[in-house]
């Protein structure tokens, strides 16, 4: 991985756990990124998927999640046959261990596998991020890559080592994102509403034809309200 014509030695499993925040910006709480590495790791298509608090609709979230990053990558003129690394990251409920959290992710690994193989997509490696341990769903020797705690930044060879010399910082968790937006009180209509629009966009958005019909309805939006904002009329489009 190269930066500021630096470059950050990813040459283990244990750097590859641990560089999913620098190479999104911020960690993922309780969601599926993918991530398509480019001539320099770092420079290939990412996506990130939240997974629902609902278990039997990771499913249908992961292949869904497949499809779209499949062509998103294609978009990008990035072939997803030469390699896809998949995380998989989620805190543990309460009285909820990470290992039983870890062994709730791994079907999200195999549907995605299945999904992107029917897409001609390569997955090079599954890693798990709970409570500050990685698994790597790959590896099939009992007991190995099973729950090992992420390096310490003080191993010189660690990522965070490595990026902390450069004066690269991970960003923020997800959650604390959220906590700076999020409102005091929430209308629970409001949030279902929203809920139901977020399905239906990312369920028309599953294939290209629907993304391009999207693509040019959002554009035809966008150019309605800047002609009202010149012509000083007000201008409404229906989502």
């Amino acid at each position: 991985m190269s930066a500021s014509d630096n470059t950050v030695q990813v040459t283990s499993l244990p750097n590859l756990a641990q560089i999913l925040p620098y190479l999104l910006g911020h960690y993922p709480d309780d969601s599926i990124a993918l991530h398509a590495p480019g001539p320099n790791f770092h420079d290939g298509p990412t996506m990130t998927c939240p997974l629902p608090e609902d278990t039997a609709e990771w499913q249908a979230t992961a292949e869904n999640a497949a499809r779209q990053f499949v062509a998103y990558a294609h978009d990008r003129g990035h072939d997803p046959a030469q390699g896809v690394i998949i995380y998989l990251c989620r805190e543990p409920r309460l009285v909820q261990s990470p290992e039983e959290t870890a062994a709730l992710l791994a079907p999200i690994g195999t549907w995605l596998t299945n999904e992107f193989t029917e897409h001609r997509a390569t997955v090079l490696q599954t890693i798990g991020l709970v409570a500050n341990r990685w698994w790597a769903y790959e590896c099939d020797s009992d007991g190995c890559c099973e729950g090992e705690p992420l390096p310490s930044p003080d191993d010189p060879t660690s990522v965070v080592a490595q990026m902390t010399r450069l004066g690269r910082t991970p960003g923020p968790r997800t959650r604390d994102i959220i906590k700076e937006f999020r409102a005091v009180t929430a209308d629970p209509d409001f949030l279902k509403d929203l809920h139901t629009a977020a399905n239906h966009f990312n369920t028309r958005c599953a294939t290209n034809a629907g993304r391009d019909a999207t693509l040019a309805l959002t554009l035809e939006q966008i150019d309605a309200a800047w002609a009202g904002s010149v012509t000083g009329r007000p201008s409404s489009a229906a989502l």
